[in-house]
């Protein structure tokens, strides 16, 4: 590799993002709001990508960004039967003394 690509990779970089691991497509069982926080409860078990203590529930905050959409999505996804994936950033606690996954994004499906 040259050094203009090397200078070019280096200049992209800042430019990047982190995308955290996601649930896949997911059903909800129950849509729980505890503490102030909502949690996603799935029908099926999700991968521990982040490693947190439980793998799901999936935390929703209200501080977040996108939080009132995702809530709205979840609902929907609830209420309609259909699949939904989340996107997920950190372990956060829990009202269960354990970790569980943040979702900073989310997607409804048409199936």
């Amino acid at each position: 590799m040259s050094f203009k690509n090397y200078i070019s990779i280096f200049c992209l970089l800042p430019f990047l993002t982190f995308a955290g691991p996601g649930t896949g497509t997911i059903k909800i069982s129950e849509v729980r709001v505890e503490s102030g926080n909502v949690y996603i409860f799935p029908i099926n078990a999700i991968s521990n990508g982040l490693g947190c203590d439980l793998s799901s529930p999936i935390k929703l905050e209200p501080t977040d960004a996108g939080y009132q959409e995702m809530y709205s999505a979840s609902l929907a996804a609830l209420a309609s039967g259909k699949s939904i994936k989340y996107w997920l950033r950190s372990c956060v606690s829990s009202p269960w003394g354990k970790t569980v996954p943040k979702a900073y994004a989310s997607g409804l499906l048409a199936n």
